[in-house]
This record gives C-alpha cells, sequence and structure tokens, in this order.
C-alpha cells in the first residue's frame, strides 16, 4: 500500500461523509435573528446616535421581524441528489 493509495482511500472516505440535521428549525431561527439584532442595535447606537435603551428596543424589534419572516420562509431540508430512490 503506497502513500498515494491512503491518499485517495482518505479522499473518498471524505466523499461518503453526509451531514446529520439534527439541529431544529427553531435554534436556527433564533441564532440567525439575534445576529441581526445585534448588528442592528450597533448600527443605530453608533450611525444614528440613539441610546442604549432606544438601541435595544430596535434590536428587539428587528429580531421580532426576522424570526416571523424566517419562520415563515424557512422550509425542512430537502432530499438531495443521492438520497432519491429511483426504483
Amino acid at each position: 500500500m503506497t502513500l498515494n493509495d491512503v491518499v485517495c482511500f482518505h479522499e473518498l472516505r471524505l466523499l461518503e461523509f453526509k451531514m446529520k440535521d439534527t439541529a431544529p428549525k427553531s435554534s436556527g431561527i433564533i441564532a440567525v435573528a439575534v445576529l441581526f439584532s445585534i448588528v442592528s442595535m450597533g448600527v443605530s447606537h453608533v450611525v444614528f446616535d440613539f441610546s442604549f435603551g432606544q438601541s435595544l428596543i430596535v434590536g428587539a424589534a428587528v429580531a421580532t421581524l426576522v424570526g416571523v419572516v424566517l419562520s415563515l420562509g424557512w422550509r425542512e431540508p430537502q432530499a438531495g441528489p443521492g438520497e432519491n430512490d429511483r426504483g
């Protein structure tokens, strides 16, 4: 067994790896909403010179809006090209 055989076998094993969908949909929506909220709070505080309380209100509003929009449009994962039954 040569080094080239080992590298080829390792690359083949990497191609066979399949991701597992273990995270629920809600945790993804919350994570994205929190990121948008943090960015909007920073922008409203630094660029628009809002107070900290006003920035919190803006962040909460943005997080709520992003959460609602994502919950309406977030779809379940679709089957990939190798997962279809062609029987």
